[in-house]
């Protein structure tokens, strides 16, 4: 480990086996991992990242939590699929895994503490709550393009009673005009 150094990499095309997905014919994932230093090294965790997902083989899931920078998913963005504050890689194309994340964000997280007035205050926390909102715009988004407008309002009523503008306002003025936009 102690050799681990980044190494000289010119952008190139990595593919992953996959096997029995009928939502992947070519029976691979293909996509551009582009260098991540000075658009000519790759740095060594990206290296991790590429040799986790070859020496895994699909045993067990592989997920980025949501707040991973771009450039730290090593360009596989086209197959992670949001399930709530993480994205897991999937054997084909995926942007919305829709019945996850509605499960997590209906079912399992729970939002508690929202009654405290501190919490306004607290610029970290209330950035991390904007993460939860992104969840729940990510699910109207994929049942607009489904062309299921009933469950869009029932996600938006949902979101807004589990995380109210007034106990947790929103911090980006571009998210809240989305989120106004999809009413």
């Amino acid at each position: 480990i102690a050799g681990l150094a980044a190494i000289e990499w010119p952008p190139q095309t990595q593919t992953l086996p996959v096997a029995g997905d009928p939502l992947n014919p070519s029976g691979q994932l293909q996509w551009e991992m582009k260098p991540t230093v000075q658009n000519r090294l790759l740095r060594v965790q990206d290296q991790m990242v590429l040799e986790i997902l070859r020496e895994n083989r699909w045993r067990r899931p592989v997920y980025f939590a949501v707040t991973v920078y771009g450039p730290n998913k090593i360009g596989l963005d086209a197959y992670l699929a949001m399930e709530g504050l993480v994205l897991r890689l999937n054997s084909h194309k995926a942007k919305v895994d829709a019945a996850q994340l509605e499960k997590n964000l209906m079912e399992i997280y729970q939002y508690q503490g929202l009654g405290d007035s501190h919490l306004g205050y607290i610029k970290e926390l209330r950035g991390m709550f904007q993460n939860y909102r992104a969840g729940f715009v990510e699910l109207v988004l994929d049942y607009a393009g489904k062309g299921q407008p009933e469950r869009e309002r029932e996600v938006l009523a949902a979101m807004d009673r589990l995380l109210p503008v007034d106990k947790l306002p929103y911090t980006d003025d571009r998210f809240r005009e989305k989120v106004e936009s999809l009413r």
